[in-house]
């Protein structure tokens, strides 16, 4: 049985027996957790969840305590607080919820290539990225191939269709883009209008979406969100 009781002395203070047996419950049914009885300086008893974690990391713990009509959650190094909850159980809910954030890990950054881009708006674009969570590679027109080639698997680029400094047509880096990955987002920048022949998108395959320059950064802001929320739910 994974409950540690203390003796009957201890019992009182602020968390209940209902809540006791909530968290038993809550515990039996999944392995390495467990709840014990603790002592709080504040708020008298309190129940402490411990989840034991695989290659010796130290134990995750969490305390239960009751303040006035609710149950706050007060986690320890690397655990979050949470609360006020109605009962028991949401507490519990809102621990295991915890605890699967911190298995799963942190998620990695995607990556967003930026082609031929002029300096300036290349480095906008970085800063743009990060507000959106993306670790961004800038790419110049020189050694592009190889440059695409060598890069991890992206999860979205930017192409000017003017390459900078050349001026040569960024068409052909979007073909090479998705000849890698075929459904690879990605946004053209051009200083053309969308009826110009210099700026036909036709035949390049998508998601593709084409952005005036001077690029304006909400909208930048706003695919790239939306491309790291399709990312997320990629099981790929």
């Amino acid at each position: 049985m994974n409950v540690i009781p203390l003796s009957a002395a201890w019992h009182g203070g602020g968390i209940t027996a209902s809540d006791r047996q909530s968290a038993a419950r809550f515990v039996f049914s999944r392995p390495g957790w467990r709840t014990a009885d603790r002592l709080h300086p504040r708020h008298g008893r309190c129940l402490e969840i411990c989840v034991e974690r695989p290659n010796f990391d130290p134990p995750l713990r969490w305390q239960l305590v009751r303040a006035q009509a609710c149950i706050l959650v007060e986690g320890t190094e690397g655990t979050h607080d949470s609360g006020p909850h109605r009962t028991a159980h949401d507490a519990l809910l809102a621990i295991w919820e915890d605890a699967e954030r911190i298995a799963a890990g942190p998620r990695p950054q995607p990556l967003l290539l930026l082609c031929g881009l002029d300096p300036r708006t290349a480095a906008d674009l970085q800063d743009i990225a990060a507000v959106a969570g993306f670790e961004a590679l800038v790419l110049p027109e020189a050694g592009l191939e190889a440059a695409i080639a060598a890069a991890a698997r992206p999860a979205a680029a930017v192409v000017d269709l003017q390459l900078h400094p050349s001026g040569a047509d960024g068409r052909g880096v979007v073909r090479l883009l998705r000849r890698a990955r075929p459904a690879l987002p990605v946004l053209v920048l051009t200083v053309h209008a969308p009826t110009a022949p210099e700026a036909d998108l036709h035949g390049l395959g998508g998601p593709t979406q084409r952005e005036r320059r001077p690029h304006d950064a909400d909208r930048v802001l706003h695919w790239l969100l939306g491309v790291y929320e399709a990312e997320g739910d990629d099981p790929a």
